[in-house]
This record gives structure tokens, C-alpha cells and sequence, in this order.
């Protein structure tokens, strides 16, 4: 956080609030997430589980975790102390793409979760939803939500 925030808001030209956010949430992670992990070796200790197993069930689990804090970034807005109109829609926009980033990793749609059929349009699907959560520009975020429902709708007409 020393060294990241500061950057960010010198080099970079991002926002005092935008920048510590992604700092906090960054260092948060590293509980959860590998090679530090702390959380997962207690976790998986208490549950019998091994190690190696729960961090991949965390990381899939906290996959929009990740792309919160890249949206501090882009959309400082939605750390911000004002309460208008852009604020809300990004937090709307972000909150549905989290959820809709766990959708897409976790569910599968051939019992397979590797094979080619399933991962394949998970993959779209999780990269339109991460760029309309961290893009700029609205045009590209409508954009990737109607290429996202467009993925989402033929994974699930294919399921049928």
C-alpha cells in the first residue's frame, strides 16, 4: 500500500480514494488467494480437505473479487462520497458483474467443467462481463453486457 497507492495517484492520475481501495482490497486477497493463502490451509485443515483443492474452490469462488479492485480504478465513482446518477449505475453494472463473473465460472453446461463445449463460452462470457465492469467508455460496457446475454442465452438454449 506504500508503494502502489502513491503511484497511482502520481504517475497514473488516479483518484486518492480509487487508488487506496484497490490497495485494501488488494492485501485482503492475499489471505484467500495463493501463494500466501492463510485462510485456505486453515480452512481446508478444519474441512479435511487438501490445500491445492480449496485454493482452486477459492479462486474460482472470489474470481470477481479480482475485478473489483481494477474497477476502483476505472470507475472511481463508485468510491466516491457523491450519490448521483453514474455512481449508481457503475455500482449496478459492477454488482451484476460479479455475480454474473461466478455464474460463469462455476456453472458448466455438459458435466464437464474442462471440456471444450463448456469452457469455451464460460471463457467469452466471464471476459465481456470483466470488460464492461472495468472499460471507460459506456458504449463498450452495453456492448459486452449484449455479448455477454447473447453468450449466456446460446450456452443456454444449447443445454436444452
Amino acid at each position: 500500500a506504500i508503494l502502489v497507492a502513491p503511484t497511482f495517484i502520481n504517475q497514473f492520475g488516479v483518484p486518492e480514494m480509487g487508488a487506496h481501495f484497490f490497495a485494501l482490497y488488494i492485501g485482503l486477497l492475499s489471505g484467500i488467494t495463493p501463494p500466501i493463502a492463510s485462510a485456505v490451509a486453515v480452512t481446508s485443515g478444519i474441512a479435511g480437505g487438501t490445500f491445492l483443492k480449496s485454493c482452486w474452490e477459492a479462486i474460482r469462488l472470489y474470481a470477481p473479487v479480482f475485478i473489483i479492485p481494477i474497477s476502483f480504478l476505472y470507475h472511481p465513482e463508485i468510491v466516491s462520497s457523491t450519490w448521483d446518477a453514474n455512481s449508481w449505475m457503475m455500482g449496478g453494472i459492477i454488482f451484476i458483474g460479479s455475480l454474473s463473473i461466478v455464474y460463469g465460472l462455476n456453472f458448466h453446461t455438459d458435466g464437464s467443467y474442462w471440456s471444450l463445449n463448456s469452457f469455451v463460452p464460460r471463457l467469452c462470457f466471464v471476459i465481456a462481463v470483466a470488460i464492461a465492469m472495468t472499460h471507460p467508455l459506456i458504449q463498450f460496457q452495453l456492448s459486452a453486457i449484449a455479448a455477454a446475454a447473447l453468450v449466456m442465452a446460446i450456452s443456454r438454449v444449447n443445454i436444452r
